[in-house]
């Protein structure tokens, strides 16, 4: 096999319902093993969880690239996304895109609207997300993909789905959260269903200033294709902070399926974040993935 035919055979040879699977979390919830749920931070973290814009006291744009497996041979993604947030009167109103691609074979496309409320003096976080969902095969000249039954009606479809998300201080340090991706399940299937799973993550962070620590822990319940259970994925995350006119973090977690650190850096309105992921099943010079986040605010606000 051609190293150009290897992700698209890659790709059909995943698991019914691996569309739309790729990782659109911020870097920094990536560097803590994405147990960032009850840690959300503004627009960076708009495909992860809608309602943490309603953090946002600014305008305020992130812009996000990472380089998954980049080690292995003969393969090629990059993810990308592009979020905004900006606060109202009647709450905090967000947009993004994403992608996700498998350089000549697979597009994949996600705009999503989203809205944001704080509520009860900012101890309750609120929000919901509409996605419109793009994705495209490039078969090319490849004879095999041509003649396969699953592209006979097209090679590519849009589908529609939402997601919500609810956090909230519990008590002094302590916060809480939840977030339901793919609420409805759509059917994003080319010659037969294809529904996407329903994600489901719930998680606890700690935030204690005055040692510059927060800790976090999340659970990740995603059901299979076919609706049918799967396990519970636990996943753990770390984040130091040092003060001083530019603050700095480092950052550390691990979940079932990978481990990950990173660090990051504010200097006035703009932060910068870097993530290194390992995965378990994989050796870290052939299957890391780099991921550099890049936000700035707008105005005199601070989150």
């Amino acid at each position: 096999m051609t190293p150009k035919a290897w992700p698209l055979f890659l790709l059909l040879a995943s698991p019914a319902g691996a569309a739309f699977q790729s990782d659109l979390s911020s870097a920094r919830s990536a560097s803590l093993g994405n147990a960032a749920t009850a840690t959300e931070r503004g627009a960076a973290d708009l495909f992860e969880s809608p309602g943490a814009i309603a953090r946002s006291k600014t305008s305020e744009t992130s812009f996000m690239y990472a380089k998954p497996f980049a080690g292995i041979e003969g393969t090629d993604f990059g993810v990308g996304t592009f979020s905004l947030a900006v606060p109202t009167q009647w709450g905090v109103v967000g947009a993004g895109v994403a992608s996700f691609q498998a350089q000549g074979s697979l597009q994949e496309t996600t705009y999503s609207a989203a809205y944001g409320v704080s509520l009860m003096n900012g101890r309750v976080r609120a929000g919901a997300a509409l996605k419109r969902l793009d994705h495209k095969y490039s078969i090319g000249g490849d004879a095999l993909a041509q003649n396969d039954p699953v592209f006979r009606t097209g090679t590519s479809r849009t589908a529609y789905d939402a997601d919500v998300s609810l956090a909230l201080t519990v008590a002094g340090p302590l916060d809480a959260g939840v977030t339901v991706r793919n609420v409805r399940r759509a059917d994003v299937g080319l010659a037969g269903s294809d529904r996407l799973p329903r994600q489901v993550q719930s998680g606890l962070s700690c935030n204690l200033p005055s040692m510059g620590l927060t800790a976090s822990g999340d659970l990740f319940f995603g059901a299979q294709a076919d609706g049918s259970s799967s396990a519970f994925r636990p996943g753990l995350g770390l984040e130091k902070s040092f003060g001083g006119p530019t603050p700095f973090f480092l950052r550390a977690g691990a979940n079932s399926d990978r481990y990950s650190t990173g660090l990051g850096l504010r200097r006035g309105p703009v932060s910068l974040d870097y993530a290194f992921l390992i995965p378990r099943a994989l050796s870290a010079s052939a299957g890391s993935t780099h991921q550099l986040q890049m936000t700035m605010r707008f105005g005199a606000g601070e989150r």
